[in-house]
């Protein structure tokens, strides 16, 4: 499905959703910790985020998509406003990262399929040593997405803020080349195996 949006059905999207045609979209996936809660399960731990920082620093060319679990955006208080647009409850994420110029996840499978589009993929990380510690990665984040792990909001932002956007596209193709290779055609690469694999036993 990701590759089978037109312009046309993304400029559809971005009106839907009142984002300027003058900015750039950043979209915002983090991964839900399910390990900060308290002894009545709530959620406690507030991430150290602070979006008017963001909107400060980036503001100008960028809106930022937050896509996030229910109870990450009630103790962020997150509200939208012209810079964040919190869509944790819009419908469809294939169309939010369709209209999305480039995303910023942690620890999230976001990225096998945000590859698949070939645009720049961004890390911010600031637990990284408890969430490994305690969850554990299916792989090293710092050596397979290219980009910088980002402990803190000011080394994300300055990365965005200076982003080489070709570079950044050419790490999201070999992540790609690595992990989705059959993008586009995977039904039928795997049904040609079963056949093959049929044939010749």
């Amino acid at each position: 499905m990701l590759l089978e949006y037109t312009s046309e059905r993304c400029d559809e999207i971005k009106k839907s959703l009142n984002i300027p045609k003058d900015k750039k979209v950043i979209l915002y996936a983090p991964t839900y910790r399910e390990f900060n809660r308290d002894k009545m399960n709530n959620c406690y731990i507030k991430p150290p985020i602070d979006f008017a920082k963001w909107q400060e620093k980036l503001g100008d060319n960028y809106v930022l998509l937050f896509r996030a679990h229910y109870e990450v955006v009630k103790v962020l208080g997150v509200e939208s406003n012209s810079f964040v647009y919190n869509v944790s409850d819009y419908p469809c994420l294939n169309d939010l990262m369709c209209i999305s110029d480039m995303v910023i996840s942690d620890y999230s499978s976001i990225y096998f399929d945000y590859a698949i589009l070939e645009r720049p993929m961004l890390n911010f990380s600031y637990d990284f040593e408890e969430y490994s510690r305690i969850r554990g990665l299916y792989f090293d984040i710092k050596s397979e997405l290219g980009c910088n792990v980002n402990l803190s909001e000011d080394s994300l932002i300055e990365e965005i803020a200076t982003l080489d956007i070709d570079k950044y596209c050419e790490y999201a193709r070999l992540f790609k080349e690595k992990y989705a290779p059959n993008a586009g055609n995977a039904c039928k690469t795997v049904i040609n195996k079963i056949k093959e694999l049929l044939v010749n036993n």
